[in-house]
């Protein structure tokens, strides 16, 4: 969604420009752009999702939870990000021509920085919100598995509270158990 809109947007601010004698091309592209803002809720909730339940998945098969280690690589990478963003940014404004004082007078020059600074904040970001969909096809922490995965580690962390014996939960956990089963081993211990 984000790379569509962010496509679009370029294109429209390509076709129509960013001003003219009334300006209304402008608010064409500030509509545009407020729905490629809402393309950014994604970003903001898949990976705090996907770092949950890779932690669950490696308590799941190696029997250690590692949220600690997951948190703050996810917060290193992010550092790294930025910094690497930010120079990226001002290698691409510097490719535009742009200098301080610059006043957009309708030429071609004119246009064509305008361009590339709205590249690095609109067409440089949809590239990288489509290569970031690539882990989601590969994610198989879904259906069934991770019904699985999360009704052994309901009857494991029972076990550890000392609301089941560990014995019921290994039985339980051998049986491919789903929710329901998983909670009706639970009353009945």
């Amino acid at each position: 969604f984000h790379f569509v809109i962010s496509g679009l947007t370029m294109l429209v601010a390509w076709k129509i420009g960013f001003s003219g004698h009334d300006g209304w091309q402008i608010w064409v592209i500030y509509i545009l752009l407020f729905f490629r803002g809402l393309g950014c809720g994604a970003y903001y909730v898949m990976p705090a999702l996907m770092i949950a339940d890779a932690v669950d998945f490696s308590e799941w098969k190696l029997g250690r939870r590692t949220d600690g280690i997951a948190w703050s690589v996810n917060s290193l990478a992010i550092k790294i990000t930025m910094a690497l963003c930010t120079i990226v940014g001002y290698a691409l404004i510097s490719v535009s021509n742009y200098k301080a004082g610059f006043v957009p007078d309708g030429s071609k020059a004119a246009f064509t920085t305008q361009m590339w600074v709205f590249f690095a904040f609109c067409g440089f970001p949809g590239i990288f919100y489509l290569l970031s969909a690539i882990p989601m096809f590969f994610w198989d922490l879904t259906g069934k598995k991770k019904e699985q995965m999360q009704a052994d580690l309901k009857l494991k962390w029972a076990a550890e509270k000392g609301e089941i014996s560990e014995d019921a939960a290994e039985d339980a956990a051998t049986e491919e158990p789903f929710e329901e089963v998983v909670l009706s081993k639970m009353r009945a211990a």
